[in-house]
């Protein structure tokens, strides 16, 4: 196993997308080397530049390539388009298959990987309002509660070939680059911050500076291992972030987006808008990792 100051290699899968590219960034900057998966072999390297070797399949990494850390991210984006039974059997496919096949690779590898951390979603929990979810919580009985499940499921046996698992759950990522916050900060320019529903169900968030440290941190730190609630902790209802956004843009957040207009705009999507649960970073605390933006004002900020 490499030490926290030696220089790693890292394995990627969903490495051009909106997590992965700032982790790649991130490796880059503290030296290590990454080697991403992807479909679009030239397009992801014009991306990433010089940071890291874009494969387009496992056959092309050799057997006795030595390899620290793997990162599993890869999945289909839950807001790429309506919830179509089609897209919805997408969920399950890439994200299943993806970790099947990463693991059937690793399996192959004369040296096994330090760690996994293999990519979930508080989704595991379940659409709650009324209770505070920890890492040994239940899971909930929904459709993406199932998906989270299978999903961890489906990298479980990295742990019977010794390499140290970390089940990342992760909350709403934000960051002013892309992801769900950035129509939010044109809509609160023009005035249109809107409440949506009820404007109670919490957002358990993340910032995509302080998730990526906490991938950094959880390859670093051999105590940190099984699931991992990838969140801030401070959650907020939706309402309270509406207006803290609208405030930090110096601008009104008078708009109210009923429940049935969404749910007749976005069929299934909605609910993950209109639904919500409070999830709590307690195993990253606990094992002393420190927030840059604890809260949603300094993480506006």
């Amino acid at each position: 196993m490499t030490k926290p100051n030696q220089q790693k290699t890292w394995l990627i899968t969903g490495g051009s997308g909106f997590i992965g590219q700032a982790l790649v960034e991130a490796l880059k900057e503290q030296g290590d080397r990454a080697i991403v998966l992807s479909r679009q072999q030239n397009k992801t390297q014009i991306k990433l530049g010089r940071a890291a070797r874009v494969v387009t399949s496992f056959d092309q990494i050799a057997p006795d390539q030595t390899i620290d850390v793997v990162v599993n991210l890869a999945g289909e984006p839950l807001f790429g388009g309506l919830w179509t039974n089609k897209r919805k059997q997408a969920f399950f496919d890439s994200r299943l298959g993806t970790t099947q096949k990463l693991l059937a690779f690793v399996e192959k590898l004369a040296v096994k990987p330090g760690a996994m951390i293999s990519g979930s979603a508080i989704g595991y929990y379940g659409m709650d309002e009324a209770q505070e979810f920890h890492e040994c919580a239940y899971p909930g009985t929904d459709e993406m509660a199932r998906l989270c499940q299978e999903w961890e499921q489906a990298a479980k046996p990295a742990e019977d070939m010794g390499v140290r698992l970390v089940l990342l759950r992760i909350g709403l990522v934000l960051d002013k680059s892309g992801g769900m916050l950035k129509p939010l900060l044109l809509a609160s320019r023009l005035g249109l911050g809107t409440r949506l529903g009820s404007g109670k169900q919490w957002m358990s968030w993340i910032t995509r500076t302080d998730l990526v440290r906490m991938i950094l941190f959880a390859a670093d730190h051999p105590a940190v291992k099984g699931p991992l609630n990838g969140t801030a902790p401070h959650p907020v209802r939706q309402q309270e972030f509406a207006d803290a956004l609208a405030h930090k843009m110096r601008r009104p957040r008078w708009l109210w987006m009923p429940e049935f207009i969404l749910k007749a705009m976005l069929g299934d999507m909605a609910g993950l808008l209109l639904g919500g649960q409070k999830v709590l970073p307690r195993k990253a605390v606990d094992m002393g990792f420190a927030f840059n933006a604890p809260d949603i004002i300094e993480a506006f900020d």
